[in-house]
């Protein structure tokens, strides 16, 4: 015949059978999340770093994500508008799309995203399973007193849990296990058949009237199942007249130099006029196109 305490171990038993049933065991991999590897120009202020994304199984409808700027001396996330560019990405139109900045400093960058539940013409469906699509654009920002002359390369690293969830809400990759926590009593003063003092006990040392089962469920995210790709952004030398900071001199720079100079233009791919000022008189010139021209297309030394 059964014991009582018999009894509460084999109800424990089966908890704990229950618990393991239910747990999600994930066997391959399910979704990537990777920082796009960058080369950035010393002296452009700011610059954005790409996120893409693999969901080889599942629909994606929300995503969260940490990022850290492990060299902060050297690039830090820009909040100064959104903190975000999702034009022409993957969430695109998404309901609800928020960064944050948990240290005030640019070095973490929190992400949060959820696609609208009802798909139409206003409100683009979630992510179906693909392969290298674009989920969001992130602004940085290069200290304006970096030395300009040397290659630096500043790591992004992923940190925290990545977050991501199917339209029905369900957590990509979450392994759940139930805890068993079971207390046991033993009753120092009974009045009748109730019990009007009761003390907790060690089990193994002396006898117990009573037990307390309580189940708990404790959940973390496969790593193994998403899985999170650090990247590094590379900052280059700055070139003179290297306007579009595509690290090299080219027509397009000359063209961004003669509608500067000519035209009054602002085209946002132009910038970082000052720094061909190749003869130190404050600004770019004529003289400084004369230079560029003469690089180009005679056979000249590179502006310096």
């Amino acid at each position: 015949m059964l014991q009582f305490s018999d009894i509460i171990r084999l109800i424990s038993v089966l908890l704990v059978a229950l618990g393991l049933s239910s747990t999600a065991v994930a066997s391959s991999t399910a979704v990537e999340v990777r920082v796009t590897d960058t080369a950035l120009v010393a002296g452009s202020q700011t610059s954005f770093i790409s996120i893409r994304l693999d969901n080889y199984v599942d629909t994606v409808a929300g995503i969260a994500l940490w990022l850290k700027s492990e060299r902060p001396d050297l690039l830090t996330f820009n909040f100064s508008g959104l903190g975000f560019d999702s034009a022409g990405t993957r969430i695109s139109g998404w309901e609800y799309v928020a960064v944050g900045d948990s240290l005030n400093n640019g070095v973490i960058w929190q992400f949060a995203a959820a696609a609208d539940f009802y798909a139409d013409a206003v409100h683009p469906a979630p992510i179906p399973p693909q392969s290298n699509g674009l989920i969001v654009r992130i602004p940085v920002s290069i200290p304006p007193n970096l030395d300009t002359t040397q290659i630096h390369e500043a790591p992004i690293s992923f940190v925290n849990r990545q977050e991501f969830s199917t339209p029905g809400g369900r957590l990509i990759g979450v392994v759940t296990n139930m805890i068993i926590d079971t207390s046991y009593f033993a009753c120092r003063n009974w009045l009748g058949d109730s019990c009007t003092l009761w003390i907790e006990v060690n089990p193994n040392i002396e006898p117990y009237d009573s037990a307390v089962v309580d189940t708990s469920l404790s959940g973390y995210i496969d790593t193994t199942v998403v899985v999170a790709f650090d990247g590094s952004i590379i900052i280059l030398p700055t070139r003179r007249c290297d306007f579009n900071s595509d690290t090299e001199l080219d027509l397009s720079d000359l063209i961004c130099l003669v509608g500067h100079l000519f035209l009054g233009q602002s085209d946002p791919v132009c910038a970082n006029f000052n720094l061909c000022d190749s003869d130190s008189s404050g600004a770019a010139d004529l003289s400084d196109l004369i230079a560029l021209v003469n690089y180009l297309f005679l056979g000249g030394p590179p502006p310096i």
